[in-house]
């Protein structure tokens, strides 16, 4: 060891060294003593390449290390002095947010991680205007509907009423009602996830069951439209997660699914463990599919998927997949969707590997670690 770098020891943020090609060459007391304290011990890190590790990440933690990986390369290759990164780094204890800095040193690159927790400050999203106004738009419809057709009773002819034509007024009045209620529901809904005060009251969560039970309540709806739906989850695989919050992301994701797949359909659940320890849960169905241009919106607010053989948007308020997003995201997890038009669509839930919940999680980082 190179005895240049034993200074660093007393630097109380984790600092490694690496040489001109990426790879450790120092780290740190700080850095053994955090990855010891959480679970990536067992392993020497000199020798290990920190552009491999950012390279075999998966699910969660994929963007934020494609994101460092490249420009840590950009600072090896000395087209960029420093590059810095404030990134969340959670535990089951606390939340945690640390800046890794990256600065090249001519023939070494010196990178730290700084915990800044105390610094950092989440703010909710503010809402736009173009949002706001489809909400009144949404909003003023049914309540159109509503208010004329009431007032339509007021053309019957005294002494003579059209039951017929009544009748089917108020029809029209309680399917426009339930449709404003509906949406009132689901904006109280998603606005409730987005609340600061709303934490996660977490638990270990055995996904195999929470799954199973969901398409039992479903089932009479999968029956209803003769839809198979299938559980391939397997015993023992677990999260650390909030289990009404899961309940309600996977429920909405396996209805959304029934919904839009055709008679004789299929909708799948699975579940598997990345590359990087964490767990990730895919819903995928044979239903109508989402057209390409609609992908990239599919998780805004009242964004409402359409049927491309009739051209009608489905029914829905369009808020379900935006609740499913805050709520995957106040587990810092990510969702995504891939879909073809009339063969159907893939939901894959990713969580990070902090909250997996299984005994062979240091096994699984530990694939690949001498690259």
């Amino acid at each position: 060891m190179d005895d240049r770098f034993l200074g660093l020891n007393f630097l109380p943020a984790q600092t490694a060294m690496l040489d001109s090609s990426g790879r450790i060459v120092f780290v740190n007391d700080a850095w053994v003593a955090f990855a010891h304290a959480n679970g990536y011990g067992g392993r020497s890190f000199v020798g290990t390449s920190y552009l491999g590790v950012c390279e075999r990440a998966q699910g969660a933690e994929k963007f934020q290390a494609d994101l460092f990986g490249a420009n840590l390369r950009a600072v090896l290759d000395g087209a960029v002095e420093t590059f810095e990164l404030v990134y969340p780094c959670h535990g089951l204890d606390a939340k945690r947010w640390f800046k890794v800095i990256a600065r090249n040193l001519g023939q070494r690159t010196l990178v730290t991680h700084v915990d800044i927790s105390a610094q950092h400050r989440q703010f909710p999203p503010i809402g736009n205007f173009c949002e706001n106004a489809k909400l009144m738009h949404d909003l003023r419809s049914p309540l159109t509907t509503i208010l004329g057709f009431s007032a339509a009773s007021e053309l019957l002819p005294p002494h003579q009423q059209n039951w017929t034509k009544a009748r089917e007024y108020f029809q029209l009045i309680h399917k426009s009602g339930s449709r404003m209620l509906d949406l009132v529901n689901d904006i109280l809904e998603a606005e409730s996830q987005r609340s600061l005060d709303n934490g996660l009251t977490e638990t270990v969560v055995l996904l195999h069951a929470l799954a199973r039970e969901i398409c039992s309540e479903l089932s009479p709806m999968s029956q209803e439209n003769n839809v198979r739906v299938e559980c391939n989850i397997t015993d023992g695989v677990a999260l650390h997660a909030d289990e009404k919050k899961l309940w309600k992301v996977f429920t909405n994701l396996v209805s959304n699914a029934i919904k839009y797949t055709r008679q004789s359909g299929s909708v799948t659940l699975s579940a598997c463990y990345n590359r990087s320890g964490g767990i990730e849960v895919t819903v995928k169905d044979t239903g109508i599919g989402v057209a390409e241009e609609m992908v990239p919106t599919i998780f805004e607010p009242f964004t409402r998927v359409a049927d491309e053989t009739t051209k009608q948007a489905c029914d829905g308020t369009g808020l379900g997949l935006s609740i499913v997003r805050d709520l995957v995201q106040q587990h810092e997890g990510n969702i995504l969707v891939t879909s073809t038009v009339g063969q159907g669509t893939e939901f894959v839930v990713q969580f990070p590997a902090w909250r997996t919940a299984h005994t062979e999680i240091a096994a699984i980082l530990n694939v690949g670690s001498n690259a």
